[in-house]
């Protein structure tokens, strides 16, 4: 329910707070005074967007706020699907400024506006001539009618199990239009990890592999070279190597050191070169006898190196260590396709259990509704009817329709208003008048399953006179008697049915136009505002005693 409306700097409304009751709120005022800006200030809550030309000539900021006291319906749904805690109050709240910038609020909060244009379709409907909310849309039908039969909650839970179904179908689709580029991907892949597994590369040292080719590859020049700096040490049959020659070197210097004892320490000095010298040439001579040539191995390793190289250009790597990375990136990949190829035939079956579950469900909702079709058109008809539409004919049409979140059916309300005449749509019928009267008949029989606590209706009386009068404003009463109804009109027989009755006033004030509203709480004040709407501007006695006695008869009705 609306508890109140606060309005700042929208058009011609500097500021204005509304306090709306119970039952049926009515607004009236002369044309022009600024009463369906109450209904477009409802309308920004929305999130729709705005037209900041709206914005009070003179003015910054525009702002309208309403606080509303939700159902324990409301409160559900708030905390479901919004996070919500409403124990008492929900306040919306939506800021225009004249830069050009909105702002939106909830319970003090900023949010997007796209929050405000899912929360205040749960708290008010809107209804205008050729309003396009939620009766006007076609679409709505199916949903209105399991409301009213009592099987929203299955139809959910069905949605549920739909919307499961297609994203497990579309996975299957994936995986069915992805198997053969998977089976090439599965051929090669399941190739390379074999080629690259042929080596041993978790054990390769690259640079030690190469060292050790080269070495073997060499060992026959190593040999010989190893033999030559041996003979050079030594000597051979030819001549004398520089061990003996050191020798004679130091018997030189040993005879001079008997004339020049500072010669003796070289002597010493040439004796251990010469003993060292004599000691490596015996080493490369021993290492020169271990050394083999192993052909077999040399060919190991010359293939190991041609096998290195050959994987490092195939695959594009630079060296031992990025094969290995591939290696490992070729072995998760086939993981994956194991993996998937293991969960498509899961996800067959999957799709076949959830077929055969949304196939007898949906044909059980589908006898749910079509069993229920008839009353609700039956009490929509009757309704019509009593609104001065006597010879109007309503159906609730269920047709077949393909599976679908909803099931398997489309629902369309469809309407005769005259003898002989074709049925249509709800949603395409023309007449301003006649439409009015459809709309309220529907929303007069489902009020009482129908969601949204707070109905708007701007202007109903439109298009509509005498007895047709009576019977709207019988049927907004019952309305009001399980929802809150705000109302605008110009018609005294709607707006004497009111519990509770405000009265909208332009004026000016030097250069500046305002608006207030008022409300009328006194018999007194209600009649006096009757006798304007009935009288205008000549209110005689007996304009005041019709006045009287619709006041009197809104209070029975």
């Amino acid at each position: 329910m609306l508890l109140s409306l606060n309005v700042e700097n929208l058009a011609v409304i500097k500021h204005v707070e509304i306090e709306f009751g119970k039952g049926v709120n009515v607004l009236t005022g002369e044309t022009g005074a600024g009463k369906s800006i109450i209904v477009e200030a409802i309308n920004l809550l929305s999130g729709r967007r705005a037209d900041y030309d709206m914005i009070r000539s003179g003015e910054d900021t525009l702002v309208v706020e309403a606080t509303f006291f939700p159902g324990e319906g409301e409160k559900d749904i708030l905390k479901e699907k919004f996070g919500l805690d409403c124990d008492d109050e929900l306040i919306l709240r939506r800021e225009l400024s004249a830069s050009g910038r909105s702002k939106a609020y909830v319970q003090g909060r900023a949010v997007p506006l796209s929050m405000l244009r899912e929360l205040l379709p749960l708290l008010v409907d809107i209804h205008s001539q050729f309003s396009t909310q939620v009766l006007l849309r076609p679409a709505e039908y199916l949903y209105l009618l399991d409301r009213y039969i009592g099987i929203s909650d299955r139809v959910r839970r069905f949605a549920d199990r739909y919307d499961e179904y297609i994203r497990v179908k579309r996975k299957v689709e994936k995986l069915q239009s992805e198997k053969e580029r998977i089976n090439d991907e599965l051929e090669m892949y399941e190739y390379q990890l074999k080629e690259l597994s042929s080596l041993p590369l978790d054990d390769i040292d690259e640079e030690d592999l190469r060292r050790e080719f080269a070495r073997l590859e060499n060992l026959l020049d190593i040999k010989e070279r190893l033999s030559t700096a041996a003979s050079v040490l030594l000597g051979d049959d030819k001549e004398l190597g520089v061990v003996e020659n050191l020798f004679s070197v130091r018997k030189i210097l040993s005879e001079v050191a008997v004339l020049d004892r500072n010669v003796e320490k070289m002597v010493g000095r040439i004796y251990d070169l010469s003993i060292e010298l004599k000691e490596l040439a015996n080493d490369m001579l021993s290492y020169h006898s271990g050394l083999y040539l192993d052909e077999e191995k040399l060919q190991e390793l010359k293939d190991m190196v041609d096998r290195v190289e050959l994987l490092k250009k195939r695959y594009n790597r630079p060296d031992v260590r990025g094969l290995l990375e591939y290696r490992d990136s070729v072995r998760k990949r086939l993981e994956e396709i194991a993996s998937l190829t293991s969960d498509y035939s899961g996800l067959l079956e999957k799709v076949e259990e959830l077929e055969d579950w949304l196939d007898k469900e949906a044909r059980a909702i589908s006898g749910a509704r079509k069993d229920s079709a008839e009353n609700l058109a039956v009490a929509i008809e009757m309704a019509i009817r009593s609104l001065a539409m006597e010879k109007a004919s309503f159906k609730v049409d269920v047709s077949p329709a393909p599976l679908g979140r909803m099931g398997v059916d489309k629902v369309d309300f469809v309407v005769s208003t005259n003898v002989g005449q074709e049925f249509l749509s709800v949603s395409k019928v023309a007449s301003g008048g006649e439409l009015s009267r459809i709309m309220l008949a529907i929303k007069s029989v489902l009020a009482e399953v129908y969601g949204v606590p707070t109905l708007v209706f701007d202007e109903i009386d439109i298009g509509i006179g005498g007895v047709a009068v009576s019977a709207v404003a019988d049927r907004i009463r019952d309305i009001g008697m399980c929802r809150q109804v705000i109302m605008i009109t110009h018609h005294p027989k709607l707006a004497a049915i009111a519990d509770k009755h405000f009265r909208v006033l332009k004026h000016e004030d030097g250069d500046r136009t305002f608006v207030e509203i008022s409300s009328l709480d006194t018999e007194a004040e209600r009649v006096e505002e009757i006798s304007r709407m009935l009288g205008g501007r000549d209110i005689t006695p007996k304009v005041v005693e019709h006045a009287k006695e619709l006041v009197k008869m809104g209070r029975k009705r």
